[in-house]
């Protein structure tokens, strides 16, 4: 995984106007009319600030373990609801 606030500069704290900030510093110096070797670290910078700067994404970016399983992925794996039915070894003990 990419570090999108390395890629920007900033720490992981930054408010939403540090990241605004950096991004446009950033933009200026790599955009490609500008710079024409910084083609690729503009689509970094575009990127990291693409991801951080949207709520949704952000959360996702720092807490990936929260994201593990989809719903789409529970539902394979049938944790959409709980089972209901008794695994009791009482019905399957053996008189010895």
């Amino acid at each position: 995984m990419k570090d999108y606030y390395g890629i920007l500069g900033v720490d992981k704290n930054a408010s939403p106007d540090e990241i605004k900030k950096a991004y446009r510093k950033l933009s200026k110096q790599f955009h490609p009319d500008v710079n024409p070797e910084g083609a690729e670290r503009f689509k970094e910078i575009a990127e990291a600030y693409d991801t951080l700067s949207n709520p949704d994404k952000k959360q996702k970016y720092d807490n990936p373990m929260s994201n593990m399983f989809t719903s789409r992925q529970a539902k394979r794996l049938n944790w959409s609801r709980p089972s209901l039915t008794c695994t009791s070894n009482t019905a399957r003990t053996k008189a010895f």
